[in-house]
């Protein structure tokens, strides 16, 4: 949970805080803008998504990775990616769970859960579109699971 809350506070700051340029440092080609501006489409792709219920079906979350290879980021992102999301459905429950309502959630994520989409490296973070699909799934959340 920590690692969650270290990993959130990290990305809304640094959405928060742009960089600023140094006025008298001007690229020389236009190759290395071309660059930053693919990035930056990149990272608005996975900033922006919406997260929590895409549909009644699917479930979404995004997450990033510090670790230097890409292997290693989608491990990582593939267990922050679980986490986060049985603590964003669990807070989607009309109810508190129950303990073997929380572990149903745990295999939910586990057997239904796939990242759909990664980006590449960008400004040292790999990010990640982390999808649970299953047919009336929300519905299942609010109503079923207890």
């Amino acid at each position: 949970m920590k690692k969650f809350l270290i990993l959130s506070l990290i990305l809304t700051l640094s959405c928060a805080t742009g960089k600023k340029e140094d006025p008298a440092v001007k690229p020389d080609n236009t190759t290395t803008q071309n660059t930053n501006l693919e990035s930056k489409n990149d990272l608005e792709e996975f900033i922006h998504p919406k997260e929590g219920f895409v549909t009644g079906s699917i479930f979404q979350v995004v997450v990033f990775s510090l670790k230097p290879s890409g292997s290693e980021a989608k491990s990582d992102a593939l267990d922050v990616a679980k986490k986060k999301s049985v603590n964003l459905l669990t807070a989607a429950a009309k109810q508190p769970l129950s303990s073997p309502g929380r572990t149903e959630l745990k295999s939910l994520a586990e057997e239904s859960g796939k990242i759909v989409k990664e980006s590449g490296l960008i400004d040292g973070k790999y990010y990640y579109i982390y999808q649970i699909q299953k047919p009336g799934l929300q519905i299942y959340i609010k109503e079923k699971l207890n």
